[in-house]
């Protein structure tokens, strides 16, 4: 197992198919990945978590699973 914290730009490269920040965050919020630019601009992905969506096992707090309807409120 790797034990770097983050993803290689390599890495993010493969995941996404994408050499372009914009496209590789695009394509990682797509498969459920978070992901943040840094000042550079190089994404940045949290290995962990990248790890946990990609098997399938990174589930959501049921809070956050279910949908707000606090729109029906108004």
């Amino acid at each position: 197992m790797d034990e770097r914290l983050l993803l290689s730009a390599d890495e993010v490269e493969d995941i996404t198919g994408y050499q372009k920040p914009k496209r590789q965050l695009r394509a990682l919020a797509q498969m459920g990945i978070r992901a943040k630019q840094n000042a550079r601009g190089r994404v940045v992905v949290s290995r962990q978590h990248a790890e946990r969506v990609l098997a399938g096992t990174d589930r959501q707090s049921p809070e956050s699973a279910m949908p707000d309807f606090g729109w029906m409120d108004d």
